[in-house]
């Protein structure tokens, strides 16, 4: 046998507890911790044609906003196994290169986890997930796009929310932190007119950098300061000059912080609601 023990030898280790009993051919060692990815690796021994999925791929894939959650595999279409504590998806499309192999596991490629994570997440959480992944560069978003043109068929849970959140992130950037996202997700709620998004310095051609969002009639900028993105002294003085160079060619830069954003969307508003008359 694989673990160089005979049955007997099994049987004795299992019934005296140093071996547990995980899966039909699956022992691990008692004592090391319990964790998702230690669960999810014997559920692939398990089921060597499975591969890891949905929310357990996003996690090994480093996504933010993505806890790992119950480990979860897509075994092919007609397999019926059932593992305790594992939920097991199954498809009749899973190609060579919808699959990738990190740390020794089988997992869905980051393209095909994006459209796969469409059928469990809400329109607003998909689209932060999105969002975030491409912002980090851990998803290309053309890659998503071509897994979900094979991946399209009429009642596959997700694919309708998939197309309408992909295609339209396809038309415009999309944002570089929570806290953007947040902002977009106020002036959405709130009426407020829709900006252009990461435009470049518009009183700067030659000079690299975008904006965050800009209303050009208005000649209004907003600035998300992030918690992360802004605590280094050398950032705060770039930031102050960008506002200084944006008011001399006649703009009114603004910026709002996580706390007003998070803590006090009600002055954002006003505020916004002020200066776009």
């Amino acid at each position: 046998m694989r673990m160089g023990a005979t049955r007997d030898q099994i049987d004795d280790r299992v019934e005296d507890l140093r071996w547990q009993r995980v899966h039909r051919h699956v022992i691990w060692i008692n004592g090391a911790p319990d964790t998702p990815t230690r669960r999810l690796r014997a559920a692939l021994l398990a089921l060597p044609a499975a591969v890891a999925s949905h929310r357990s791929a996003g996690h090994l894939h480093a996504f933010t906003l993505m806890p790992p959650g119950s480990p979860t595999i897509t075994a092919p279409l007609g397999s019926h196994h059932v593992l305790p504590g594992i939920h097991v998806r199954r498809s009749g499309t899973m190609p060579d290169h919808h699959v990738v192999q990190r740390s020794g596991l089988r997992m869905t490629s980051p393209g095909r986890t994006i459209v796969d994570l469409a059928a469990d997440l809400d329109d607003r959480t998909f689209r932060r997930v999105v969002e975030d992944q491409l912002a980090g560069r851990r998803i290309d978003l053309d890659d998503c796009v071509a897994v979900l043109a094979e991946l399209t068929v009429r009642g596959r849970r997700g694919i309708a929310r998939a197309h309408r959140i992909l295609l339209s992130l396809d038309e415009q950037p999309p944002s570089e932190s929570e806290l953007e996202a947040r902002v977009v997700d106020l002036i959405e709620r709130q009426g407020l007119p829709r900006p252009r998004r990461q435009l470049p310095l518009p009183w700067a051609d030659a000079e690299a950098g975008r904006v965050d969002f800009a209303w050009p009639d208005q000649r209004v900028i907003v600035e998300a300061d992030g918690r992360r993105y802004h605590t280094r002294i050398d950032a705060f003085e770039r930031d102050r000059l960008r506002d200084q160079l944006a008011t001399a060619a006649g703009w009114r830069p603004i910026r709002f912080t996580w706390r007003q954003v998070v803590r006090e969307p009600r002055h954002v508003e006003t505020i916004l609601r002020r200066v776009l008359g």
